[in-house]
């Protein structure tokens, strides 16, 4: 007698592969999806062509993975949060001609409650360590990419740009000979 195992829904990350059979111009975006086994449906990938030629895919080519993640759920419990206080200091960027006094307090009040998924400045782009995840590699070298090249007129503006994040911590130097473009 034929048994089928039963696979629940599980949370997956979907991510470039090594095996993948398309160019070095084409960029996978990783992105969390549900993933049932047993569903027959499709899983949407975001693909970004970075070069200016045109790229064909053919079907049914290997593009990504999916790997399974464990999503967790931190909860914060702050009474600080909750100080109708600090709502006078929240700068609503909506219009509030519509709203009454009430609606927006209630509206400043889920803001200050969940001020912590807001960004605060454009360096201000937080992390989060609710996704835990695998990168299976096939050995200890990386991989290599094809540099990317920088209009030269960009280049001042990218620098700066690349000294802010250095400064905010959002990137780091790599101190080994295995450079990567960033």
């Amino acid at each position: 007698m034929d048994k089928k195992l039963p696979y629940l829904p599980v949370c997956a990350i979907l991510q470039p592969t090594p095996e993948a059979v398309i160019t070095e111009d084409l960029d996978i975006t990783p992105a969390l999806v549900p993933y049932n086994r047993d569903a027959k449906g499709l899983i949407p990938v975001q693909i970004s062509n970075v070069s200016t030629r045109t790229v064909t895919i053919s079907p049914k080519a290997l593009l990504c993975e999916l790997q399974p993640v464990t999503v967790e759920t931190i909860q914060t419990t702050s009474e600080e949060h909750r100080d109708l206080r600090y709502l006078e200091d929240i700068p609503v960027g909506i219009s509030t001609e519509d709203l009454t006094a009430e609606q927006l307090m209630k509206g400043k009040d889920l803001i200050c409650k969940f001020d912590d998924v807001f960004s605060k400045d454009d360096l201000d782009i937080g992390h989060s360590r609710l996704v835990k995840h695998r990168i299976e590699v096939t050995d200890g070298i990386p991989f290599r990419q094809r540099h990317r090249r920088i209009p030269p007129s960009m280049i001042d503006e990218v620098r700066s740009h690349l000294q802010q994040l250095l400064a905010a911590g959002i990137i780091y130097g790599n101190p080994t000979h295995h450079g990567r473009p960033m």
